[in-house]
């Protein structure tokens, strides 16, 4: 087919349809589709209407443009336009809505928003601004996480500490009392950051991952110089801080928040200085179903 409106002819598509009826015969034939593009255009002309009993239609999970979530996409703006950031990403990600805006959006508004075809482009970026936070947001299926582990890993060779890779697509959904869970988060970050004020390497990592039986997994990396281990074995019992101000009460509460939604948070001493606290939370029962079948 070379035109558009060859798509649009009624006696092709007749004549395709016999063709898939007989190849099918009395076997039955189930497809997945995985676009979310792809089920609307199914839905708009009634596709599966035309086909015959013996080939089914399943609609999938949709690919990580069509379904991932806004507060993912307001994420990746707040992220955007804070100082010193260059954010990349791919193209088809530019348009797609937060609550407030898109990417091309907070582009307009100052942020330094840059779409790439490839995250060796973004490694580029930062191997051009080694005086920049360059963030790689790497949304893909299985198909396109080999090249963001394989251009991570060359950036590690390359020496480059700029880059920060956040997975967009997560196929997993957890209900939690929102405001609590960032409350857990934001502590945890804060009290990253402060670890790292002396530290001559200052790295952060938040990294969310589905992890097995049933749980989402969130840690929070940094490279600061670690917990002693005085402290490590009462580090989550109130009153008990490694900072001169602190009052010892942050962690005591978000192992009580993480434990009441049925999670666990842990921490744990990195190899190479610095802590990784981890948080579990159970993905939602809606969401087993659909991950068993």
């Amino acid at each position: 087919m070379r035109f558009v409106d060859e798509f649009r002819d009624p006696a092709a598509a007749r004549a395709l349809v016999r063709s898939i009826t007989e190849l099918a015969g009395a076997d039955e034939f189930k497809f997945m589709e995985i676009c979310g593009g792809h089920t609307h255009t199914i839905y708009r002309h009634g596709i599966e209407h035309l086909l015959p009993e013996s080939v089914q239609l399943v609609h999938g999970p949709g690919c990580p443009v069509c379904v991932i979530p806004m507060g993912r996409i307001d994420d990746a703006m707040w992220l955007a336009e804070q100082p010193g950031i260059i954010f990349t990403t791919f193209g088809d990600m530019m348009r797609v809505p937060g609550s407030n805006g898109s990417l091309l959006d907070a582009k307009a508004r100052g942020a330094d928003v840059r779409f790439v075809y490839s995250p060796l482009d973004a490694l580029k970026v930062a191997l051009d601004n080694p005086d920049r936070r360059v963030v790689f947001f790497a949304v893909g299926f299985e198909t396109t996480a080999p090249s963001t582990a394989v251009t991570l890993v060359r950036a590690r060779e390359l020496g480059v500490r700029t880059l920060f890779s956040s997975s967009g697509f997560l196929p997993a959904t957890v209900v939690v009392d929102r405001v609590q869970i960032q409350q857990v988060l934001i502590n945890l970050i804060r009290n990253a950051m402060e670890a790292m004020r002396e530290s001559e390497v200052r790295e952060l990592k938040v990294d969310v991952s589905a992890v097995g039986n049933g749980f989402v997994a969130v840690e929070v990396a940094d490279t600061g110089p670690g917990i002693s281990d005085e402290v490590v074995t009462r580090l989550f019992q109130p009153f008990v801080t490694t900072k001169a101000g602190g009052m010892g009460i942050g962690l005591s509460i978000s192992r009580r928040i993480i434990e009441a939604h049925g999670g666990e948070l842990t921490c744990r001493r990195n190899e190479r200085g610095g802590a990784t606290f981890r948080f579990t939370l159970p993905v939602s029962m809606e969401q087993r179903v659909v991950n068993e079948r």
